[in-house]
């Protein structure tokens, strides 16, 4: 039976809550030195970050933990368990940490457990090759302050409750770093309180199993003992070994109708810890971001909200538009409605969201979206309008101009926000041929990013040339030369490139 240091402190909030907050931090694990270093380093994080005082524990709530405490599928003691014995001793949330030896490494999760409902509040893990105490100091001090940070954030207030379920196998520490990485990802996501099974739930899962074609648990079940303890969802994954390799499946199940509203797979090795980190990371990504009606509602909210859109006061402006060198330039004078125009291109997870499609050959949530055509960006345009009763639509190619040049806060650069390109573009010499996240470069005076360089812009304008009407994209991309990404650019409206994105603008 494993040896238990329990370490417990008192935590009061000094200044954010109208109450004083308790936190109890207790500590599990075989080796009673280093639970010792962890519990303290917890402790002096909490006591550090200027809204609390650690107070010590008394012997007989001490005593009742070692009495009573129970072992999850994760290593760790109940949740509810935890929860009465919080609620006995008046204690408001205990942060519970667990240090083992998982595939060669040591590995050590931590938990922030809501007493008054038996909830995980935020999760976090660490592994790392603790050679001496100089390691252990510095593991435990990144993981207190992660720890900490994610404690002190503000949730969703509507966030749903999902337990987590990995099908027993023969991989235990594969199991155990799955599920902990599933449960950090859904807990700190903000969509989700991650919840830890009880023993009772545990039991009739384990019970109750009928296998489907795929090899998993029967959703109906899963629904019927879902609702039964008071959960929206349940995510489910299982481990299998196929030709050498691990196959991982898993699916994120509505328990109130007991349909599959998120499913996701990955093949690759388990071997070492860094690969099942990996690998369980990106399932976590994935599933947390819930369902596409979840993902649409908040993108639809943000969009409603004019979120990173800026507004560009109307009126009548001389425009000094640059052309392929700096001695360049024409003087035009337009006339221009109020407008907002959004900070950033549109995203991959945006379009996803409100199309139910991806069609980028560079795939990532936080990359602009790219292989849309003109008529692709019309029908996002028109389906996103009547999601949101508003006027969303292309800029013309003077809006996205005077935009790009900085409007009335123009300082005069030659590209968007600098006449150093580096610092405000991904282009040829720098993008390493491919997108990058919106946003990562220095703004323009308006603080609008990406307005030179990373994607093309489809503009509603068009132009006719030799009899053809095309339309007209703006602001280079990732493999544009320096002096392209001040040009424009005509396409045909059905043609589709890995190098062409659009921005939106919303007319009031």
């Amino acid at each position: 039976m494993k040896k238990l240091l329990i370490i417990l402190l008192l935590v009061y909030s000094l200044a954010t809550f109208a109450q004083s907050h308790k936190v109890a931090v207790y500590v599990t694990g075989d080796d009673t030195s280093i639970n010792e270093v962890w519990g303290s380093k917890l402790t002096v994080a909490i006591a550090r970050s200027g809204k609390y005082a650690a107070v010590e524990r008394t012997a007989a709530f001490l005593n009742e933990l070692s009495k009573e405490q129970n072992y999850q599928h994760t290593g760790a003691v109940n949740d509810a368990e935890l929860s009465e014995l919080g609620k006995q001793f008046g204690v408001q949330f205990v942060c519970v940490a667990n240090v083992s030896k998982l595939l060669g490494e040591d590995y050590i999760s931590v938990r922030l457990i809501d007493v008054e409902t038996a909830q995980i509040v935020c999760s976090a893990n660490i592994n790392a090759s603790i050679r001496n105490l100089d390691d252990l100091v510095k593991n435990a001090d990144l993981l207190s302050a992660k720890m900490l940070s994610l404690f002190e954030r503000e949730r969703i207030d509507d966030a749903r409750k999902v337990a987590v379920y990995i099908m027993q196998s023969k991989l235990n520490d594969i199991n155990r770093i799955l599920g902990d990485k599933l449960a950090e990802s859904f807990s700190n996501s903000q969509r989700y309180i991650a919840i830890e099974r009880t023993n009772d739930f545990l039991s009739q899962l384990n019970k109750e199993v009928h296998y489907q074609q795929t090899g998993m648990v029967d959703d109906n079940e899963l629904s019927r003992l879902g609702l039964q303890f008071g959960v929206d969802y349940v995510c489910v994954a299982k481990i299998s070994e196929v030709f050498g390799e691990n196959f991982i499946s898993t699916r994120l199940i509505d328990v109130k109708t007991a349909e599959v509203v998120n499913i996701f797979d990955i093949n690759g090795s388990l071997t070492n810890m860094h690969e099942c980190i990996t690998i369980a990371n990106s399932i976590g990504t994935e599933l947390s971001k819930g369902s596409i009606s979840m993902q649409r509602k908040e993108v639809i909210d943000e969009f409603k909200a004019k979120k990173d859109f800026v507004f560009i006061k109307g009126g009548t402006y001389t425009l000094k538009i640059n052309k392929s060198t700096k001695e360049q330039k024409t003087n035009i004078k337009i006339t221009l409605p109020d407008y907002y125009i959004c900070k950033y291109e549109l995203t991959q997870a945006q379009y996803y969201a409100i199309m139910g499609v991806n069609p980028s050959y560079f795939k990532g949530d936080n990359l602009p979206v790219e292989m849309v055509s003109w008529y692709d960006c019309q029908e996002f345009v028109k389906k996103l309008n009547e999601l949101t009763g508003m006027n969303f639509v292309l800029p013309t190619e003077y809006q996205w101009e005077f935009a790009a040049l900085g409007g009335d806060k123009s300082e005069g650069y030659f590209y968007s926000g600098s006449n150093d390109i580096s610092k405000v573009a991904w282009c040829n010499t720098n993008s390493n041929d491919k997108t990058h996240n919106i946003g990562k470069k220095q703004p323009n005076e308006l603080g609008l990013y990406d307005m030179s360089g990373n994607v093309w812009e489809w503009c509603s304008s068009t132009s006719i040339e030799e009899n053809k009407i095309e339309s007209i994209v703006r602001g280079g991309s990732w493999f544009s030369t320096n002096s392209v990404c001040v040009d424009k650019q005509l396409l045909d409206k059905d043609q589709r490139n890995f190098h062409v994105g659009f921005r939106l603008v919303i007319l009031p």
